[in-house]
């Protein structure tokens, strides 16, 4: 699923640190407009370090000095949060909101936490993970089953809804 998430659906879930934005780029969650997009934003709010000019003014033609820009950004603005961590939560919150779009929404859900390395938290809303918590599975129909997880995905988008709302 890797693919860059709306700036306006990320922006509107959390506020993002420049380790954020730099990590989203990184793994392609966002596009470099977006990049320039927030920098703009940042000069907006009075934000003049020259690695954030800089990224205001790439063009299609100088993409390639995103990742050097963001690099100097991020070393000068330290962040204590987990960017890891953040995009997980967002890239299952957007397809939370947008499940109806895919034929196998958990299979989805799989595919993420595959590209974030099966974080801990993902290990519940997982098909092929063992069941935590004294649920036996075999006890409940396949309708059951997928229910389940599907709740626990639910769960997880709704208790990080609140956890990254602020940053």
């Amino acid at each position: 699923m890797t693919k860059p998430l709306p700036l306006e659906f990320v922006t509107n879930k959390t506020v993002l640190s420049w380790q954020d934005i730099h990590f989203g780029f990184s793994k392609g969650l966002l596009g470099w407009k977006d990049v320039v997009e927030l920098a703009t934003k940042a000069i907006g709010s009075g934000n003049t370090m020259p690695e954030i000019i800089d990224l205001a003014l790439v063009t299609k033609e100088r993409v390639s000095e995103i990742p050097r820009l963001l690099d100097g950004t991020s070393a000068k603005l330290p962040s204590e949060g987990n960017a890891l961590k953040k995009w997980f939560y967002l890239s299952l919150a957007w397809l939370y909101e947008h499940e109806s779009e895919y034929a196998d929404p958990l299979g989805e859900v799989e595919d993420i936490s595959a590209e974030f390395g099966f974080p801990e938290e993902s290990h519940e809303m997982l098909k092929f993970m063992p069941a935590q918590g004294g649920y036996q599975p075999t006890l409940h129909s396949t309708a059951e089953n997928l229910a389940r997880l599907r709740d626990r995905w639910r769960g997880f988008v709704e208790e990080h809804s609140t956890t990254y709302k602020d940053g």
